[in-house]
């Protein structure tokens, strides 16, 4: 490939990339829900609007939400603070330009159009260039970090104002910081490094066990001891940014929001254990692993892809391997430990997705050691990958906000959402006048033809095994839909939730 043909190539799926995450407008406006997102833009409206880290504005003007802290007589996001800090200059652009007419929708719009979209966007290509530096193949490179991204939740939670999915970009981009540390010595990168470790503990307080285990891998492994001294110089700074914040806030650098809930419920929860982690249960681990809602296999199976790929790594590269493979277990294991385990309304499993690097790439060595000579591997990982992206593209332009207590989401909680026609939200082609179901026809088509065009450059290049691929896909997918429980009392409770609470541009 010349270098034109080299950077076009780049450039285009850089564009797809951040059209299928950007283009749909995700955004949930009643007062009593997604507390998460509003806990969160909360904070940054009021850090620009007036320089401070109360919310009782915010909660006056926009309305209440349960996720908060609360010290005194006023309240504050109880989340980690790096989201908020990190979406400060792109909102103070937009505030300038709007000023208070910035309403909560079209403001979460902007924010998830530029810092999300961009963080999507770089995750992709350290997928790319992580999986190409061990596998030495563009086309299953491009596989792994496309079904990477929009076959597991890290879609879902890039299309949201969430902190998950940053989480998992700043995580693996520690990793590939580290590993070229442990190759190439370099001051300054180590420094950089260290900065990185404590911004990600900061985004997702959880990814403090990937960061300590790249941090004991870098210990071991470091060629210059004063690497090791420059990444812990590089941390000070964020880690004295977290305790400013905290004693400023909550009045001790060891207080979080998390120590001063407002809710009684989510208090008694965070007061177990160690902030609410305590021990795995058989129930988390199940539905963690095969629930149709949250479970790792059951929504993208070609994780499984991920034994053979541990395999490998241990054999060809064992103290990565090993590091890899600790990173994802020992985050299921504290996940699966942890009081709110399923997430709350989410689909997906939500607490694991800044693990969910780690996994794809140890899937992707593994799709990669096992194809050989085989035909029939390819077919296998070809279907189970365009399985898995079709789920989330359906999924993530419905509603991914789904309730514990509905059984299968797809049966009994989309099969009402699409009858009862709740197509809430709007794309590029809405604000070109298009109806909202016409909008998600052709979106979904969208979706569709870029799976058929990324496996036929990928694993598939011949047209009857693509058909077959995507038959094969398109019948796992209608599958989820026959363990149908009850239609009556879950349509009842979708129209419930949809007319108890409007939908609207904040």
């Amino acid at each position: 490939m010349s270098r034109n043909n080299g950077r076009l190539w780049v450039v285009a799926v850089s564009a797809a990339v951040w059209f299928f995450i950007a283009c749909y407008d995700i955004y949930y406006a009643p007062i009593k829900a997604n507390p998460n997102e509003k806990s969160r833009f909360y904070l940054v409206h009021a850090l620009v609007s007036r320089g401070e880290f109360s919310i009782d504005a915010e909660i006056t003007r926009f309305g209440d939400t349960i996720d908060k802290a609360r010290v005194g007589e006023h309240y504050y996001s109880d989340k980690a603070p790096m989201l908020a800090f990190l979406s400060l200059p792109f909102y103070a652009l937009y505030y300038a330009v709007v000023g208070d007419a910035a309403g909560e929708g079209d403001s979460l719009r902007f924010l998830k159009l530029t810092l999300h979209a961009s963080a999507a966007l770089l995750l992709f290509w350290l997928l790319y260039l992580a999986i190409r530096g061990v596998c030495g193949e563009r086309s299953i490179s491009l596989f792994g970090a496309a079904v990477g991204i929009f076959g597991t939740p890290l879609s879902t939670y890039f299309m949201l104002y969430l902190s998950h999915s940053l989480a998992a970009c700043a995580l693996f981009a520690l990793y590939i910081m580290l590993r070229s540390l442990t190759v190439s010595p370099h001051y300054g990168r180590a420094v950089a490094a260290g900065a990185l470790a404590g911004i990600t503990v900061m985004l997702e307080y959880p990814t403090f066990i990937g960061v300590a285990l790249f941090s004991a891998w870098l210990l071991f492994c470091a060629q210059r001891k004063k690497d090791i001294l420059a990444y812990v110089g590089g941390a000070l700074v964020p880690a004295l940014l977290f305790f400013g914040y905290n004693t400023v806030v909550f009045g001790s650098p060891l207080s979080f929001g998390y120590s001063n809930l407002a809710d009684t419920g989510f208090a008694e929860v965070h007061r177990r254990g160690f902030y609410g982690i305590t021990y795995p249960t058989s129930d988390a681990i199940v539905s963690l692993l095969f629930s149709l809602r949250t479970g790792l296999i059951t929504l993208s199976p070609f994780l499984l892809f991920m034994i053979p790929g541990a395999y490998y790594y241990l054999r060809e590269r064992r103290a990565e391997g090993a590091v890899l493979l600790a990173v994802a277990v020992s985050y299921f294991i504290a996940i699966s430990s942890f009081g709110v385990w399923n997430g709350g309304w989410s689909f997906g499993a939500r607490h694991l997705v800044p693990a969910m690097p780690f996994m794809v790439l140890l899937a992707a060595v593994g799709i990669q050691r096992t194809v050989g000579n085989n035909t029939i591997v390819p077919l296998i990982a070809g279907s189970l990958g365009a399985f898995s992206m079709m789920l989330f593209a359906f999924v993530n332009v419905l509603f991914p906000y789904v309730a514990e207590d509905h059984r299968n989401p797809f049966a009994n909680y989309f099969v009402s959402v699409i009858r009862e026609r709740f197509f809430l939200y709007d794309s590029f082609l809405t604000t070109l006048g298009m109806e909202r179901p016409a909008a998600l026809a052709v979106y979904l088509f969208l979706a569709v033809t870029g799976v058929v065009i990324l496996l036929r450059f990928s694993l598939v290049r011949t047209v009857p095994r693509l058909v077959a691929v995507i038959c094969a896909a398109t019948l796992l997918l209608s599958l989820l839909f026959l363990p149908y429980r009850g239609y009556g009392p879950d349509i009842i409770r979708t129209k419930t939730i949809f007319k108890e609470h409007q939908y609207g541009r904040g």
